[in-house]
């Protein structure tokens, strides 16, 4: 309250002027986290997709090998029975057999743990095998061709949602120096304008002619 019949001040304008920036800055704030945590999901999601359609491919890569040497296998076994073809050769098909069953199961296994990952990462029965839909990977384009590669990390960089945050959080830190300095020169008027009407109090014939 200041020293003038009348006039009372009971509130900070400041702080009614630069809190409602603040809150705004803040509310900005935290909808840029929320949405670098929703992409930190997403890639999460689609890292942990393309790790079980690459093992699942895998796997069928290791199939297809693995029924080729039991059909030579086979085929070689049943030469060597007739006297056709040489013990030795069955005898190798058989040893590549167990290599490729050797090497069938390892890619079961990492099948098997890429759709467990899955299944953590969104939540499901990590129990159950998961298979992906596509056949394959298939490319997609998700940048324009025409901007360089220097281009491309500056958009990156710029329209990064936590680079953003941080952003706004130096726009609140900002404010709040705003919001300080304005209140210590409200303050500062406020002293001198009670002194003005104290020294005129005191001296009321002063400045009448």
């Amino acid at each position: 309250t200041v020293n003038i019949p009348g006039v009372v001040w009971n509130f900070n304008a400041s702080e009614a002027i630069y809190n409602t920036l603040i809150a705004k800055r803040l509310v900005a704030q935290r909808q840029f986290e929320s949405e670098a945590e929703r992409n930190e999901v997403l890639l999460q999601v689609v890292t942990a997709y393309l790790n079980l359609l690459e093992a699942n491919g895998a796997r069928s890569i290791r199939y297809a090998i693995r029924e080729s040497s039991a059909e030579v296998a086979r085929v070689t076994e049943a030469f060597a029975k007739t006297g056709q073809g040489r013990p030795a050769d069955a005898e190798r098909a058989a040893a590549e057999l167990l290599n490729r069953d050797s090497e069938l199961l390892e890619a079961d296994g990492q099948a098997d743990r890429a759709s467990a990952m899955l299944a953590r990462v969104v939540g499901l029965d990590q129990s159950a095998r998961y298979h992906p839909l596509d056949n394959f990977v298939v490319p997609h384009l998700i940048v324009a061709n025409e901007l360089s590669l220097s281009e491309l990390l500056t958009v990156a960089v710029l329209q990064r949602p936590l680079a953003t945050a941080g952003a706004g959080q130096a726009e609140v830190v900002d404010l709040h120096g705003h919001a300080v300095a304005a209140l210590e020169l409200v303050r500062a008027l406020v002293d001198d304008l009670d002194a003005e009407v104290g020294e005129h109090r005191q001296h009321p014939g002063q400045g009448e002619r």
